[in-house]
């Protein structure tokens, strides 16, 4: 839900700005991003509940 929301602001933000082709590009590469860092925020999620759960 978050990351359609960040993802859809940054689409929109952009498409206002200039060309849809620059918000396209820029759509693509903040979702390589996220889903770079996927990775690392489910590791953290996980090692939080590991820790609380004791």
């Amino acid at each position: 839900m978050l990351m359609t929301a960040l993802i859809a602001h940054h689409f929109l933000l952009n498409d206002v700005e200039g060309t849809k082709n620059i918000g396209l590009k820029k759509l693509l590469t903040t979702t390589q991003q996220i889903t770079a860092l996927l990775p690392q925020i489910a590791t953290f999620l996980y090692s939080i509940v590991i820790l609380n759960d004791f």
